[in-house]
């Protein structure tokens, strides 16, 4: 029974680390794209 009490954590600990990475990989993502896409300091990339 604690064997399976242990696995069910293990699995929520790597749900949640996977969740978590997820969102900080998501986020630099969108940092880069916005840094490429807006226009820096009034100038236009085309």
């Amino acid at each position: 029974m604690m064997r399976r009490a242990l696995q069910a954590k293990m699995s929520a600990d790597g749900r949640e680390l996977g969740s978590v990475a997820g969102r900080e990989t998501g986020a630099r993502a969108f940092e880069r794209i916005t840094q490429e896409m807006l226009p820096e300091n009034g100038s236009r990339k085309s």
